[in-house]
């Protein structure tokens, strides 16, 4: 079957922007699994037209602020470190699938990539606290 997401576009068109919440590390990113009818997540792959899928820890950010109905996944893994706290770039198509979570609605946004466009800010490290 054809994955027919409501609505297709460029990574371009979408405002806003992305941050990740975590250093993300390609050597522990998994592939995505379903879900069966009970919502408890199987062990078999997602596929969308046959290809992976993998979730990037991320928020949205827009000039109302973080929108936690919006999840990212993208079809090809990043291939380097991306640091915690990085503002990312949706690279190529995008697909945007709306659905309903506890009567808002949501968006799960799948990309072809993502890249680095820069780094926020970095995280407090214990050496450097003033006691």
């Amino acid at each position: 079957m054809a994955f027919s997401p409501n609505l297709t576009m460029d990574a371009a068109d979408i405002s806003g922007a992305f941050q990740t919440t975590r250093s993300i590390n390609p050597a522990n990113l998994r592939q995505k699994m379903e879900y069966d009818a009970m919502g408890h997540v199987t062990t078999t792959p997602k596929l969308i037209d046959g290809r992976p899928v993998y979730q990037i820890p991320c928020q949205y950010l827009d000039e109302f602020g973080v929108d936690s109905n919006v999840s990212l996944s993208v079809f090809n893994a990043p291939t380097a470190l991306i640091p915690p706290l990085s503002r990312i770039q949706l690279v190529g198509s995008v697909h945007l699938v709306p659905w309903v979570r506890n009567g808002r609605i949501a968006w799960s946004i799948t990309a072809d990539s993502v890249r680095v466009m820069r780094i926020d800010t970095m995280p407090i490290k214990q050496e450097d606290v003033e006691e």
